[in-house]
C-alpha cells in the first residue's frame, strides 16, 4: 500500500517510487551472514554503511557541493555516520540537545590526522538556562575544534547566551503565500516583525551569524521572498557583515530542501545552505518527499523476528513502538521487499503485519511469514527510531560487521 500523504513536502508523484526503493531487499541480506544473523539480538537497528555513503554523495551532488548542506545530526546520532560527512567534506552542521553537540565535539578532539578542525555547529534549539549553560562549558572545553553557536528569537535570550557563543536569528517562516497567517508556528521570531528582527541582530553584534530559517510545511518561491525581504531589513552595523548579500542563510529540512536549491534567488546566493538530515538514512517518509532522481536509499533499517501468526493473514514481530517510532502513523515501518506485508498500528512490544497477498510486479509469492523468521523493516521516521536504540549493528560489507553505541541518543548531558 502507499503510504499517506504526509502534512507537508510531498513531491508529486513520489508514492509509488518510494515503494520501489523498498523492494530490493537482497541487498541489505547479503551482507548479514548467517553466523551474524544468529547472535544478533532482535529488535536491532542495522546501519548499512554504503549505503549511507551513496546517500552522502547524492545530496552532495545536489546541493552542488558539501559547502551548502549543513545536515542535522539529530537524525543519526553516531560517531561513525558522522566521520563520515566529515570525510566527504562536511563542514557545518545542526543539532538539537547538549549530547549532540557533546559527542560531536568529541570526536572532533578525537586525535585523528584527518579529522578536520574548520567546522561549525549551531545548535538549532532553544536551550533551557542549565542546558545553555552546559553547552557553554562544553563548548570552552574544546575550544578550536569548532565554532559553536545557537539561535535566538527576541534580544533578551541573547543577554542569555554567553559570550563565546554565535548567535543566529530565529525566524518562525511565513507561510507558503508568504503571509504569517500561515507560518510554519514551531520556534522563532515572527517573519513580520521587523522591530524584534532588528533587535536580536543589533544585541548579538559582533556575534551575529546569520539568519535561520526552518520553512518545514511551506516550500515556495513566496516563503523565500519573505525570508530575503527581512534579510535585506536587517541592521548590519557592529556584526561581521556589510551587506545583506553576504549575511549566511540556513533553511529547509527534508521536504522542502530540494525546492529551496531549485529556487535561483537561493541557488545564486553563496552563503545559503539546507539543512536536510533524514537524507541519510533515507527512511520511508524522506524516500516520499524526495524525488527518485536523487537516488536515496533505505541505510537505516530493523532487524526483526515473527514472534507470533494470530492469524491466517496475520503476523506479529518484536519490533513495537519501543523499537520504531510510531508518532508519524499508521504504516510507521516499511518490510523491505515485502510490499505485501501491511505494518498495522504497533504497540510497545508489537508490530502486527497483515498480508494482503498482493504482490509488485516481478516478485514472486511467498505467502505469509512464519514464526521465527527475520524481516527488515525502513522506518518511516529515523530520527527518534534511531533515538529508541542503545546500539546498532554497523555493516560495511559482507565481511566486516560491528556493534557501536547510539552515542548521542535520549537527553542529559
Amino acid at each position: 500500500e502507499d503510504q499517506p500523504p504526509p502534512a507537508h513536502g510531498r513531491c508529486p508523484g513520489t508514492a509509488r517510487a518510494a515503494m520501489r526503493r523498498l523492494l530490493d531487499a537482497h541487498k541489505y541480506w547479503r551482507q548479514l551472514p548467517e553466523q551474524v544473523l544468529a547472535h544478533t539480538p532482535t529488535p536491532s537497528l542495522v546501519v548499512f554503511m554504503d549505503m549511507v555513503r551513496a546517500n552522502v554523495r547524492a545530496v552532495i551532488g545536489r546541493a552542488g557541493g558539501a559547502e551548502r548542506w549543513r545536515p542535522h545530526l539529530k537524525t543519526t546520532k553516531m560517531a561513525p555516520v558522522w566521520q563520515e560527512l566529515l570525510d566527504q567534506g562536511v563542514r557545518s552542521f545542526k543539532c538539537a540537545t547538549v549530547r549532540e553537540a557533546r559527542v560531536f565535539l568529541d570526536l572532533l578532539a578525537e586525535p585523528l590526522g584527518t579529522t578536520p578542525r574548520d567546522v561549525d555547529l549551531l545548535v538549532a534549539y532553544p536551550l533551557a538556562p542549565p542546558n545553555l549553560a552546559e553547552l557553554a562549558r562544553l563548548a570552552a572545553g574544546r575550544e578550536g575544534a569548532a565554532r559553536v553557536s545557537v539561535i535566538a528569537e527576541d534580544p533578551d535570550a541573547v543577554d542569555e547566551i554567553p559570550e563565546h557563543l554565535g548567535v543566529w536569528l530565529d525566524i518562525n517562516p511565513a507561510g507558503p503565500d508568504g503571509s504569517a497567517a500561515t507560518a510554519y508556528n514551531r520556534t522563532g521570531c515572527p517573519a513580520d516583525n521587523r522591530v524584534q528582527q532588528a533587535a536580536v541582530v543589533a544585541r548579538a553584534g559582533p556575534r551575529f551569524r546569520g539568519v535561520h530559517y526552518y520553512d518545514g510545511h511551506c516550500p515556495g518561491p513566496a516563503t523565500y521572498s519573505a525570508l530575503l525581504d527581512l534579510v535585506g531589513d536587517l541592521p548590519l552595523d557592529g556584526t561581521p557583515f556589510s551587506s545583506a548579500e553576504e549575511v549566511p542563510l540556513v533553511t529547509s529540512g527534508t521536504p522542502t530542501f530540494e525546492a529551496a536549491l531549485d529556487l535561483p534567488a537561493l541557488r545564486e546566493r553563496p552563503g545559503h545552505q539546507v539543512s536536510p538530515g533524514t537524507v541519510v538514512f533515507a527512511d520511508g517518509r524522506t524516500l516520499d518527499q524526495t524525488h527518485e532522481a536523487l537516488g536515496l536509499q533505505p541505510a537505516a533499517l530493523v532487524l526483526t523476528t515473527v514472534v507470533s501468526r494470530p492469524g491466517a493473514s496475520f503476523a506479529t514481530c518484536d519490533a513495537g513502538s519501543k523499537a520504531v517510532a510510531a508518532e508519524v502513523g499508521d504504516p510507521c515501518a516499511y518490510v523491505m521487499g515485502r510490499p505485501d506485508l501491511v505494518a498495522l498500528r504497533p504497540s510497545e512490544e508489537h508490530l502486527p503485519l497483515r498480508w494482503t497477498g498482493e504482490l509488485a510486479s516481478g516478485l514472486s509469492g511467498q505467502g505469509p511469514p512464519w514464526r521465527k523468521d527475520l524481516l527488515l523493516l525502513c522506518p518511516a521516521h529515523a530520527c527518534p527510531t534511531v533515538n529508541l536504540a542503545e546500539d546498532a549493528l554497523l555493516v560495511e560489507d559482507f565481511e566486516r560487521q560491528r556493534r557501536v553505541p547510539v552515542d548521542a541518543r535520549a537527553h542529559g548531558f
